[in-house]
């Protein structure tokens, strides 16, 4: 997402190492100072250069640990931030930074242990609370990370990004009229922040509130037109009210930009409904395509409804496509995957007894069939080749008998097709994609 605005006081701290090249504090500010403006990789440049002059530092080590989590290098930080913990033991930036990249690398409950006992040590500091919600996301407890992140905004309420965190976290827990109040708190403070508008505008769109959830996604793309949140959460309202050849540039666009589960998940069903739309299994084969890469890009910590969504979607795309048992497989699992009594899991289920109750109806004979009635037209055909030859059958028959005999294997090799078919006009609940929650960097 955007950078931060920078300006004398970086320059004061490069001045500073210019000044003090071997001053390993002096790398340590730099290197913080890009990790305030989300230039990470510099930061950990900085951080590097602080330990190859000072090995050891435990200060530079977690906040290395830190920059190479933001970055998706978890399993490279989790040793530099055990290290850092053992040499201080007491500094609750240490154990929080442990906690940050134990969380990323999908080692939730080690990550909450490490963020309690940084908590222990320190229970107003924003940066534990904030991973410490990151953990209890990682657990699935996402009204409890909601909690521990608004007690962040509470010590802190005017700082855009613990706002924009909390914002994130309230929707995690289904809390969308507060996402929204503190996304639009983060737009006071910053009208510029277009991770404000993406939120405001997932927020919106969850109290079907469509029109000023387009309004704020077209807002963060006039500050930034090529965001792929942005424009897959533009997408995302529009499939929420069908407008799916609308939606379709904006996901594809979205989806070449950034390979993600969520973004991802948003095509397929783009796809699904212009498949509805058209008849076209084309379309059809794509979104069941697009939600197996989904799953395969899915992160530990996803809502179990976001992960039963992709399944009821490659379900669904089975389904029309006459893959039936793959169809049936995937709302079985879709059920399973879902909490207990979500529209989502409900919906699998249903798909599912209607999908049986429509095979009762209409099995499909085996595929080894057709090939046993065109041996026996083959042979009929014989057959009557040498009853002309011997002059005990009219051409007029022979032609009737050879006519029939095509027939014969035309049904035969086309009988499954068409019995599949009749699978496609079952009425079959299609779900939204994906609730597109993007990921967020934490900075201490």
């Amino acid at each position: 997402m955007a950078e931060r605005q920078h300006g004398t006081g970086d320059d004061a701290v490069r001045s500073e190492v210019i000044a003090s090249p071997n001053n390993p504090d002096a790398w340590l500010r730099l290197g913080q100072t890009y990790n305030v403006r989300h230039a990470f990789t510099k930061a950990i440049q900085a951080f590097r250069r602080a330990l190859e002059l000072k090995p050891g530092y435990p200060e530079a080590m977690s906040a290395l640990a830190v920059a190479l989590t933001n970055t998706g290098n978890a399993k490279e930080a989790i040793p530099l931030a055990r290290q850092a913990t053992s040499l201080a033991p007491n500094d609750p930036r240490m154990h929080a930074a442990l906690a940050f990249a134990l969380a990323e690398q999908g080692e939730a409950a080690e990550a909450l242990q490490e963020a309690d006992q940084a908590l222990g040590l320190d229970p107003t500091a924003t940066f534990v609370l904030l991973v410490r919600s990151e953990a209890l996301r990682a657990l699935g407890r996402m009204t409890e990370a909601y909690e521990a992140a608004k007690s962040a905004a509470e010590v802190d309420p005017d700082n855009p990004a613990i706002l924009r965190l909390t914002a994130r976290a309230a929707l995690g827990a289904n809390q969308y009229a507060a996402a929204e109040t503190f996304a639009r708190h983060t737009l006071e403070i910053d009208p510029t922040a277009d991770q404000g508008h993406l939120l405001l505008g997932l927020a919106l769109s969850q109290q079907r509130a469509f029109p000023a959830a387009e309004r704020a996604f077209r807002a963060g793309l006039d500050l930034k037109p090529n965001e792929p949140d942005l424009l897959n959460g533009l997408a995302y309202v529009l499939v929420l009210q069908n407008r799916f050849q609308e939606a379709e540039p904006l996901a594809r666009k979205a989806a070449n930009l950034l390979q993600s589960w969520y973004v991802i998940g948003t095509l397929a069903v783009v796809a699904i409904g212009l498949g509805d739309t058209y008849k076209d299994q084309d379309l059809y084969s794509e979104a069941r395509d697009l939600a197996t890469r989904a799953l395969q890009l899915v992160q530990m910590d996803i809502d179990p409804d976001e992960e039963a969504k992709l399944y009821l979607q490659r379900a669904y795309a089975r389904a029309r496509l006459g893959e039936v048992a793959g169809a049936r497989q995937d709302f079985r699992i879709a059920t399973q995957k879902a909490r207990p009594l979500s529209n989502v899991g409900l919906a699998a289920g249903r798909n599912l007894r209607r999908l049986n109750s429509s095979r009762s109806q209409a099995q499909p004979p085996p595929d080894w069939l057709a090939h046993v009635v065109a041996v026996a037209a083959v042979a009929l055909l014989i057959f009557a080749s040498a009853l002309i030859v011997s002059g005990l059958l009219d051409a007029a028959a022979y032609a009737t008998i050879a006519i029939g005999s095509f027939a014969f294997v035309f049904v035969g090799y086309s009988l499954p097709s068409i019995t599949r078919l009749r699978v496609g006009v079952v009425e079959l609940e299609r779900t939204a994609g994906p609730l597109p929650i993007p990921h967020m960097e934490l900075i201490p």
